[in-house]
């Protein structure tokens, strides 16, 4: 049996939309037993692919079968990305052709759901650290270190991710060789010395753009193309002109890049967490034009929209449930960003239109609902939120149960103890901490409502669920 200690620890990512086979996964197998930790956890690629641009991931394991991104596309995704990740398919049902094409991508391995039992744990376990390990110590001898073959490397890119192969078929006497992929829509050409800079530049043209890099002799390089990943979801992103610079002037753009501050997070993402944005179009190009000043790391800039996402979905549920938002899993460039942002406006305002209520009345509902959503734990009073709408309490309670078809006192009791059930699926927090955290000071009172509601007492249905997902897998 492989046993990792301290910093060698393999760091396991689980991907899995169940959330009762995905806490079961977590919680029942013997990790540490086999040099492994949980370093994270997702229940689609979206949210993978924004865990493993910020940590270090050594094994995702993914669930096949997922709403929008699937775990093939997830797979393939990741590995273009990292190449050195180590992935493992998670599958139902033993199909030849699912495990072929994971295999082709890169997998390592693929774990059945149908024949993962208990005394299989540490089987399976082993294999994985096993094949993570050995194809480690494989990629640390077999990587050579190869230096630029040129003095100067053009890297080009592209505002709405187009394939490289159209210019080698314009320009065949430039383009010699394909341009090689060095991260996901950044592309790597040696051109010919005999081609000047502005003959290059003057055929790369929009949506096309090229950085010319010169001073690469006796340079590494995978370095480089380190660099030049880091610039390109810094800058290239944002900006899309032809440059020419030199590979000291790309360190020292690279090394300059500075830190986001918490406090410019947290304004961004209580802007875009409000509603205003939904109706008023001046509101919606200023935050848009804020948000592109700000020129934020791509992986900062993802998590933002995956949170403008959740809060439409989690907080505004009842009124856009059956809005389609559809954010990507990867953007190429800010146009890309700004597109889907400008869709989402429309979607909203479309959405809102379709209610026929007026402007004023769905301002104040939503703005209600971002009340009750962020002030969860406190007491929400029907009169006190009527008020802080500037709506009087008799036709603020009208309006609201038009709009999400329900009345207040049991819009915010569905919404507590929807709350609740989460915190008892996924946190080891005692009942009286989730009373507490859902708005109710009495932990009996709690009970009570929660068993009217949910048939169980919290304990009991806490129990429930995990053992559901312990029998999922």
């Amino acid at each position: 049996m492989l046993k990792q200690m301290g910093a060698d620890m393999i760091r396991v990512l689980i991907v899995e939309d169940d959330k009762f086979a995905r806490q079961g996964m977590i919680h029942s197998l013997p990790w540490e037993r086999h040099g492994m930790t949980v370093a994270g956890e997702a229940s689609g690629g979206k949210t993978a692919l924004e865990i493993l641009a910020k940590e270090k991931i050594d094994l995702m394991l993914c669930d096949y079968s997922m709403p929008g991104m699937n775990g093939l596309e997830l797979l393939k995704s990741a590995k273009e990305l990292y190449p050195d990740l180590s992935v493992g398919m998670i599958t139902l049902y033993e199909s030849f052709d699912i495990i072929q094409q994971a295999m082709r991508y890169g997998a390592i391995d693929y774990i059945s759901k149908l024949q993962l039992e208990e005394e299989n744990y540490d089987q399976m376990l082993d294999n994985l650290a096993r094949r993570v390990l050995e194809r480690r110590e494989v990629q640390q001898k077999a990587r050579p270190v190869l230096v630029c073959p040129q003095d100067a490397c053009y890297i080009i890119s592209s505002i709405n991710s187009r394939d490289p192969g159209i210019l080698c078929e314009k320009h065949p006497s430039v383009f010699l060789e394909r341009p090689v992929e060095i991260g996901l829509n950044v592309y790597a050409a040696y051109l010919p010395d005999t081609v000047g800079e502005e003959s290059v530049f003057g055929m790369i043209r929009k949506p096309w753009y090229a950085l010319k890099v010169s001073g690469l002799a006796a340079y590494e390089q995978d370095a480089f193309f380190h660099l030049v990943r880091r610039y390109y979801r810094y800058h290239m992103f944002y900006s899309h002109e032809n440059m020419a610079v030199s590979i000291t002037w790309l360190e020292k753009m690279v090394n300059s890049i500075p830190s986001v501050s918490e406090d410019v997070i947290a304004t961004l993402q209580s802007s875009w967490s409000g509603t205003e944005w939904f109706y008023e179009d001046e509101v919606f190009r200023e935050q848009l034009q804020v948000l592109r000043e700000q020129m934020l790391p791509f992986n900062v800039l993802f998590k933002l929209l995956v949170r403008i996402e959740d809060a439409i979905k989690h907080k505004y549920g009842d009124l856009f449930g059956g809005v389609e938002l559809d954010l990507p899993y990867n953007f190429s460039s800010w146009e890309e960003v700004g597109e889907w942002l400008e869709a989402v406006h429309c979607k909203m305002k479309q959405a809102i239109w379709e209610k026929k209520l007026s402007d004023e009345i769905l301002k104040s509902v939503t703005k209600a609902i971002q009340i009750i959503s962020d002030e969860m734990d406190a007491p929400l009073l029907l009169s006190e939120v009527a008020e802080r709408v500037n709506m009087s309490r008799s036709y603020f309670s009208a309006c609201f149960k038009k709009v999400t078809g329900k009345s207040f006192n049991q819009y915010v009791r569905d919404k507590r103890i929807r709350i609740a059930q989460e915190y008892l699926e996924e946190t080891e927090y005692s009942v009286m901490e989730i009373a507490l955290k859902c708005g109710y000071e009495d932990e009996k009172y709690f009970g009570k409502v929660f068993r009217q509601e949910t048939g169980y007492l919290p304990t009991r249905y806490r129990k429930e669920k995990r053992e559901k997902a312990r029998l999922v897998l």
